[in-house]
């Protein structure tokens, strides 16, 4: 399914643990396909780091799109992954529902085309049992 996003020279990102990540580029693509899995090779910018040893499991993303100055809010349980949706935004002691068009994401972060700006905050909780109001107040913020 995502076979044609996979290119030779696409960035990497190797998570080695909560604070470290390691940059590379895939490097050569095997040509076959065995159990839905497609196995390819990368390069690591920085093949000595201190906590790379062998046969360490790791956590790997293909970087298969980017943009810049993007704005990105912290992917949580609120995600439903549609193109739009209502979420909570914290305007003073209220929580005020609002539609937000969304666009790429990751295990990490959301991007966000229209419906907030940078530098509000969002209820990234599931708040599905509160769909039904449009507003809400903060108690005990």
């Amino acid at each position: 399914m995502h076979a044609s996003k996979l290119s030779n020279g696409k960035e990497i990102l190797i998570r080695l643990n909560e604070n470290t990540e390691l940059a590379g580029k895939v490097v050569n693509i095997s040509p076959s396909v065995e159990s839905n899995t497609i196995q390819f090779k990368a390069r690591l910018d920085e093949k000595n780091h201190p906590l790379l040893r062998p046969n360490l499991k790791v956590d790997l993303f293909v970087v298969t799109s980017f943009k810049e100055n993007a704005v990105l809010i912290k992917n949580g349980p609120f995600y439903r992954g549609g193109n739009k949706q209502e979420v909570f935004v914290v305007q003073n002691d209220k929580l005020i529902k609002r539609e937000v068009a969304f666009g790429v994401s990751n295990f990490n972060q959301v991007e966000v085309i229209n419906g907030l700006r940078k530098g509000e905050e969002v209820v990234i909780s599931d708040m599905s049992d509160f769909e039904r109001f449009e507003e809400l107040t903060i108690k005990d913020r």
